[in-house]
């Protein structure tokens, strides 16, 4: 397998697909990319999700309490699962989990579809590292105890 770069892989037809497919479906995923250390996999080219966290709770309906967004103010670094960035109640039905296996599943269906011509395709399978909402400033939300998201 030839050595490629970051910025060839970031440019490859197939990546870009991803990236725009993944920000059409779910609105709250604002880019994809290739993690830090995204060479040190053999097998796997592992990309981090970046997330606004108030379009996540709006597209899962889930209220923006101190309850809430308790553990979204505490994570400012990446997170490997959705559902680490709320607490258990809001994963009922597994909500959070199956749309973390439905990004999955997109990013898998890109790479095994067929209408992407081989020479556009990426070298390896694509895995999601982490969900980042390091950018927004979660401490900046006006919360309290009554307030809901309106539909």
């Amino acid at each position: 397998m030839a050595r490629y770069t970051r910025e060839e892989i970031e440019n490859n037809y197939e990546f870009k697909v991803m990236r725009r497919l993944l920000k059409k479906e779910f609105p709250f995923i604002t880019d994809m990319s290739l993690t830090h250390n995204w060479d040190d996999y053999k097998s796997l080219l592992f990309v981090d999700i970046s997330l606004s966290p108030k379009t996540l709770m709006e597209y899962l309906n889930i209220p923006i309490t101190p309850s809430s967004t308790k553990y979204l103010r505490f994570s400012s670094t990446s997170v490997p699962y959705l559902t680490m960035l709320f607490p258990s109640q809001y994963n009922k039905g597994d909500v959070i989990t199956d749309l973390g296996k439905n990004i999955q599943a997109i990013i898998t269906r890109v790479h095994q579809s067929s209408s992407i011509p081989d020479e556009m395709r990426l070298p390896r399978d694509v895995s999601v590292s982490s969900y980042d909402i390091s950018s927004y400033d979660i401490s900046s939300y006006d919360v309290s105890d009554n307030m809901t998201i309106p539909n």
